[in-house]
This record gives C-alpha cells, structure tokens and sequence, in this order.
C-alpha cells in the first residue's frame, strides 16, 4: 500500500498486525517506514527503536531509523545506524547514500568518499555474475 501513494492505510494495517504481534520486528520496520512515507517521523521512530531493540543486527531496520532521523534533522543522530547497516550489508549502496547526505548536512568531507563508494556499489551489483561459467 505504501508503494501505491496510501501510507496512512498501510499504516493502519501495520498497526492492526502489531497488536497480534507486538514484538515482530519486520513488521515494526514496515510501520516504521510506512509512518515515515506518512510524514509522522516522530512515530517512525518510535517504531523503529521497538524494531532495534528486538532485531539490532538487521541492516535494513538500521538503515530505516537512520533515514528518519536524518529526515527528522538529527544528521549526526543518523550517523550511527547509518554506518552499522553498511557494515551489516556491505553490498548495498543504500546506507551509503543516506551517509554521504548525513555528512553533507554536517559539512563533512566523508561525504564524497561515501557518494562514490555507492555509485561503485551500484555498479557491481549491476555486473552479471561471473561464478559458474567456463572459459
């Protein structure tokens, strides 16, 4: 529903799941993100913390509460999760988008280190994969 322009319906539903399950983080991570889409970033990020809490090694709930608070104005609170997902997921170019933001807003000079390491990011994974063929 988020995808089709209704974040406050997917909302809805995310929430109606979260009280059969309060403790899914997967299913925190879509209310965070569709609350966020929504433009409520204070809720997004309340559950994205609940999402943390309960699932701290997963790189895509990182990335999405860094995202909010970078949406939020809190860049250098983004900075955290942010990083993290990129260690958790070193392949995806996502969390370092979101850094080389994170640094520009704080006038940082790492931003552009993080904006080219994306663009490589992109580009690999956009290269057919060699493994399994023969010469």
């Amino acid at each position: 529903m988020i995808e089709q322009g209704k974040p406050a319906e997917a909302l809805k539903s995310f929430e109606d799941a979260l009280q059969h399950d309060p403790k899914n983080a997967e299913i925190l991570l879509e209310a965070g993100e569709a609350a966020r889409a929504a433009g409520d970033l204070p809720l997004s990020q309340q559950f994205l913390d609940r999402a943390v809490r309960l699932s701290p090694e997963n790189a895509l709930i990182r990335r999405a509460r860094g995202e909010t608070m970078l949406a939020s104005g809190d860049p250098e609170g983004a900075l955290t999760d942010l990083l993290e997902a990129a260690r958790l997921d070193p392949s995806d170019p996502a969390p370092h988008h979101s850094l080389a933001k994170a640094y520009e807003a704080l006038n940082r000079p790492e931003a552009e280190r993080e904006r080219q390491l994306a663009e490589q990011l992109e580009k690999e994974a956009a290269l057919p994969s060699l493994s399994g063929t023969s010469p």
